[in-house]
């Protein structure tokens, strides 16, 4: 008798218990939207500081959080790209909240993105170059760092720069892009070019390549003599040797002038060895 007292008592404080609490308790729900307009925003996450009440925005913009404490709580609505909205709210046991709000677009900025590239990695000018006497542009580009030449027969020659070649190079003369002909590459870009009329060679690998001219991973620069300005006449010059070591006899002339508006230059060289024979 005593247990089934004890039962029906127990059964009793149940029944109780559960309309109390849910009178101690409210909900909360409401829409999310974009400020001036009445899109929505979905994946907005939307919480009650100090209850562990959290949910998610649907993608109409809705949520709905149950059975918050009664009292007064902190609401806060977070979502990226938009400001966050904190704001003091009223729980009121057994009743529904109603609270919808509008968020402000946040702009995202991104710090300012550097890019570095490679600048010019050898450069020679004309002195250095006329004080070596190179025999083709491929002993001057053998000066520079990082920087060779593949030969191509008796007077074609490739340039090579830290390992890239051919198609992935660009060669550049007074700022016209040459390109080979001939089979195999034979006539390629810096063939028929004597060393001794570059005023300066300049190489670079990179992107800082790009700048020179699409598609480069790699270039290569020569600027031949400068034209003659405010000189009014002609003056030249003429160079003869001979190499005993290479066998070789070399020639080279230059002739340039200004007349009037119009300025000219006219370069020549000749040499010869045991091997070949240009000129």
């Amino acid at each position: 008798m005593r247990n089934g007292i004890l039962a029906a008592a127990a059964a009793f404080l149940v029944v109780v218990a559960g309309p109390v609490a849910a009178q101690e308790t409210g909900d909360v729900m409401g829409r999310v939207t974009v400020e001036g307009t009445s899109s929505p925003i979905g994946t907005a996450l939307v919480l009650i500081e100090g209850t562990g009440a959290r949910a998610t925005t649907d993608d109409q913009g809705r949520y709905h959080l149950h059975r918050i404490p009664a009292g007064t709580w902190t609401i806060r609505i977070q979502s990226l790209g938009h400001t966050t909205l904190e704001q003091s709210i009223e729980i009121v046991a057994g009743e529904t909240v109603q609270f919808s709000r509008a968020m402000t677009v946040l702009p995202i900025r991104l710090g300012g993105i550097q890019v570095n590239v490679l600048r010019p990695e050898g450069r020679l000018q004309q002195d250095a170059i006329q004080a070596a006497n190179p025999r083709d542009p491929g002993e001057v580009l053998r000066q520079l760092p990082g920087v060779s030449a593949v030969r191509r027969g008796p007077l074609g020659l490739d340039p090579v720069v830290r390992g890239l070649r051919e198609t992935e190079i660009g060669s550049y003369i007074d700022g016209e892009r040459r390109f080979p002909a001939g089979p195999a590459r034979m006539d390629s870009p810096l063939t028929h070019v004597d060393p001794l009329a570059f005023s300066s060679i300049e190489v670079v690998k990179g992107p800082y390549a790009l700048t020179w001219g699409a598609g480069n991973l790699a270039a290569i620069r020569v600027e031949t003599q400068t034209m003659p300005v405010g000189y009014v006449g002609v003056r030249g010059n003429l160079t003869a040797g001979y190499n005993s070591n290479l066998d070789a006899a070399e020639t080279s002339a230059s002739l340039l002038g200004r007349s009037g508006g119009l300025s000219w230059w006219a370069f020549g060289a000749f040499r010869n060895g045991n091997d070949y024979e240009d000129g």
